[in-house]
Formats: structure tokens, sequence, C-alpha cells
């Protein structure tokens, strides 16, 4: 009797243990799968994320050539309309870049058995928080540019001019929380 108790004991365990190393290999299996299906995903994404970036770099530099690189008071006040909507256009590039980032966003936190997703993902990290970085950056000397305009104008007894509002608030962005703000420029 003690004998048969032994050998039921034993064949159940022996059948538990199986039972757990199929599931174990079953969840693997899947786990695999939906990783590779997120790398997958993540390599398709970015090349859309790219696109935009490129479309955000390129209004960058027409904000920079239009605006910035000389900005006479007498220049500003012929042409706030129009660098208000180069600003703006400026401005719905990032959100652009915002919004084709989501997933990435999320699917970027996780390394990759994939050398080419991984690469992407280091790339998008440091190309996101660039974007919003530089963006702040070039907001507040836009806002500032208007500000100093608004003093001169009002020595010289000339109508001050509205200052560009963005069309929401932009904090400095630390993606890969290194404490690091890439694109920041240092005070």
């Amino acid at each position: 009797m003690k004998k048969c108790y032994k050998i039921a004991i034993i064949v159940g365990c022996s059948i538990l243990f199986l039972t757990m190393i199929v599931v174990f290999l079953f969840r693997f299996g899947s786990d695999r799968k939906q990783t590779k299906k997120q790398a997958d995903q993540v390599i398709k994404e970015y090349d859309v994320f790219q696109d935009k970036m490129a479309t955000f770099l390129a209004t960058r530099d027409l904000v920079y050539t239009k605006i910035f690189q000389n900005p006479y008071y007498d220049t500003l006040e012929a042409n706030k309309e129009d660098f208000d909507k180069t600003f703006s256009t400026y401005e719905e590039s990032v959100l652009e870049v915002e919004k084709v980032s989501k997933n990435l966003y999320q699917n970027c936190k996780v390394v990759y058995s994939s050398l080419d997703a991984n690469q992407k993902c280091d790339a998008f990290s440091l190309l996101y928080e660039r974007t919003f970085n530089f963006f702040k950056e070039d907001l507040m000397e836009y806002q500032e540019l208007w500000t100093q305009y608004n003093e001169w104008a009002k020595s010289q007894g000339k109508e001050e001019k509205k200052i560009y509002q963005e069309q929401r608030k932009y904090d400095y962005v630390d993606y890969d929380g290194d404490k690091f703000y890439s694109g920041k420029r240092e005070s």
C-alpha cells in the first residue's frame, strides 16, 4: 500500500512538473512572437517618424532663416503676421512628430532581440527629446524677441504687438531619464 502511494505521488509530481514545463514553453513562444511583432512595428513606425522629423527640421531651418537670422525691429513690425504663421507651422510640425510618436514612445522602452529595432529606438529617443527641447528653446526665444520688440515699440511710441501664444504648454523632455535634456541650451 505504501508503495502505491509513493508511485502515485511520484507520477503526480511528474505530471505537474511536465505540465509546468509545457506551459512555460508555450508562454515563452507566445512572448517571443509578441516581441517580434512589436519590433517589426517599431521598425515600420520609425520610418513614418523619420518623415515627420524631416518636416520638422526643414520647418525649423525656415524659422531660423526667416525670423531669427536678422531680427531687426522694423522687419519684425512689418512681418509680424507672416512670422507668426511660420512659427505656427513650426509648432504644427512638432505636434505631428508627437502624434506619430505615441506607439514608439511606449514600445521603445523595451530592449529587442532585433538590432535594427534597438538602433531605431536609440535614434528615436535622442530625436524625440531634441525635438521638444529645441522647440521649447525656440519658442522662448521667439517670445523673448517680441517682448524686446514691445519694449522698443513702447519707447518709440509705436503700437505693441501681441506675443505669440503656443497651442499648448511645452515642458522640457527627458525621454531616457538621464537627467540631461538633449537640445536644451545650458544657462
